[in-house]
């Protein structure tokens, strides 16, 4: 059977997708090559035409992933009506993030993984979130210093990070609900403290 110029690029893109979604749920560690291929209908065996390695697969899924989460999040301060952190902490966390890990930000579902995976995938993820805190640093007020504005970025990233793997892990939705609230109504009061 003869398939289209495009088709391994296509297959090799649908399992970076699904490893994204499944590394994001499950963990790193839990997500082994069998189950990733069998996740978009493959077997073992063909794991090794589309990447090197099973790191190689989890550090593009894992770039992707926050490559999308940044573009999202972008694209909602943009949108944001002159609002821009408070449109940043009502999607980063929401109840929606919370519930839905594997569509969610990377660090707040495998910081704890990470920290033990190969020096590759650590520099990915040092450079994605230098990006998210640039970002974020964008939120807060111009009058600022631009220094002011990455220190307490990634003060604020930092806390988003801690709150949302908190809600995820405790078994009380009203005490996760509550660190949620929490912890954008005391980023908020920083930031306006500060200004």
């Amino acid at each position: 059977m003869r398939y289209k110029e495009d088709h391994k690029e296509q297959i090799r893109q649908k399992i970076l997708e699904s490893a994204a979604v499944r590394l994001r749920s499950k963990g790193i560690a839990a997500s082994g090559v069998v189950g990733l291929m069998a996740d978009v209908g493959l077997t073992q065996g063909g794991f090794y035409s589309h990447f090197k390695s099973k790191d190689a697969l989890v550090r593009e899924s894992l770039q992707s992933g926050m490559q999308h989460l940044y573009d999202t999040i972008s694209e909602i301060m943009e949108t944001s009506n002159g609002k821009p952190l408070e449109a940043f902490l009502d999607s980063y966390l929401s109840q929606a993030h919370r519930d839905m890990p594997g569509k969610g930000c990377v660090a707040s579902a495998l910081s704890g993984e990470i920290r033990e995976a190969s020096e590759e995938i650590r520099n990915m993820f040092t450079q994605e979130v230098a990006g998210m805190t640039t970002l974020l640093s964008q939120a807060l007020p111009e009058s600022w210093r631009e220094e002011e504005r990455q220190t307490y970025a990634e003060m604020i990233y930092a806390t988003l990070v801690g709150a949302m793997s908190l809600a995820r892990a405790v078994n009380d939705k009203a005490t996760s609900d509550r660190l949620l609230i929490n912890a954008k109504k005391q980023i908020l009061e920083m930031v306006k403290s500060k200004s």
